[in-house]
């Protein structure tokens, strides 16, 4: 797939032997380069997702974005979503 930046996408998936799934997601380049990964890992329960961002294709990781959901005795979900600088620095 070419996406609208004439990139060509790619996407795989593995499922380690915990039960969570890893999507990582490349973008080449006309010249077959790497311009940037996207890998995305939730964790078997689907409570849990830490996305690590490579945007310029360095291999390098530039953020980390955590999505997790708490389930609460009384069936109640709390939701916390932090986006980190790849040195661990709050970006919002």
């Amino acid at each position: 797939m070419v996406d609208s930046r004439g990139y060509a996408v790619s996407t795989t998936s593995s499922t380690d032997a915990a039960g969570a799934v890893t999507v990582t997601s490349k973008a080449l380049a006309g010249d077959g380069s790497l311009a940037e990964e996207i890998v995305r890992t939730t964790t078997a329960d689907g409570l849990g997702v830490t996305t690590r961002f490579d945007s310029n294709g360095d291999g390098v990781i530039d953020r980390v974005l955590t999505d997790v959901t708490t389930v609460n005795a009384d069936g109640s979900r709390q939701r916390v979503e932090t986006n980190k600088t790849a040195a661990g620095v709050l970006i919002d």
